[in-house]
């Protein structure tokens, strides 16, 4: 009986230490992605060259994958003068400035970001002049995946895969003209998670590095 016991506060002891354990694993991972400390402050030049070291990085995956990679991830037609954002896990993300309600409402900001597909014309690789009509990505298959990649100045990717037809404005959200109201699209199928590609993180946080 005596043994027994001992085995029970054991097993119990293990097991609590162990749960604890994971816990802490996760809360910490999850601090890390939403840490303010991690988010850098980029002039245009220095996003401008983030993005494009990272599409080098993805032109080479999406090459391997038979597929093509475009920086034409977001764009609209005729719309208002409220300031566009996608909605994350760890906040909105501001995508384009137009001062309503302008950049210091947002937490985080887009550094860039790409969408992977199978072009319908064969190419692979890089093409960033992808054949669009009405925001409608007419170059891309869209009955093969297709996923949105966003670079926030946290240092984390986001992705949007397809559940549907993608276009340049899926995704995103506008404010209306003020700048008072979010116009937010509610579909799971459009929203933004952390990306799984550690690749992807680990190429973002590396090209973020050179300018902490």
């Amino acid at each position: 009986m005596a043994k027994f016991k001992c085995f029970l506060i054991t097993f119990i002891f293990s097991f609590l230490i162990g749960y604890f354990c994971l816990t802490n694993l996760h809360c910490y991972a999850s601090s890390d992605e939403n840490n303010d400390n991690n988010i850098v402050k980029l002039n245009d030049n220095q996003k401008d060259e983030i993005e494009n070291g990272f599409m080098n990085w993805a032109a080479k995956r999406a090459q391997l994958g038979g597929m093509v990679v475009s920086d034409d991830y977001f764009n609209h037609g005729a719309a208002g003068m409220g300031d566009w954002f996608a909605n994350t896990p760890n906040g909105r993300v501001q995508v384009q400035n137009q001062g309503n309600p302008g950049s210091n409402h947002f937490k985080l900001h887009a550094i860039g970001g790409c969408i992977f597909g199978t072009s319908t014309d064969g190419k692979v690789g890089r093409d960033d002049d992808l054949d669009i009509c009405a925001e409608e990505y007419q170059s891309l298959d869209n009955n093969k995946p297709m996923d949105k990649y966003l670079l926030a100045d946290n240092g984390v990717v986001y992705e949007l895969k397809n559940q549907g037809v993608l276009d340049e404005t899926t995704g995103f959200c506008e404010y209306s003209d003020d700048g008072t109201n979010p116009n937010e699209f509610t579909q799971t199928d459009r929203k933004w998670v952390v990306s799984k590609d550690k690749a992807a993180q680990h190429e973002l946080k590396k090209l973020i590095n050179e300018y902490k």
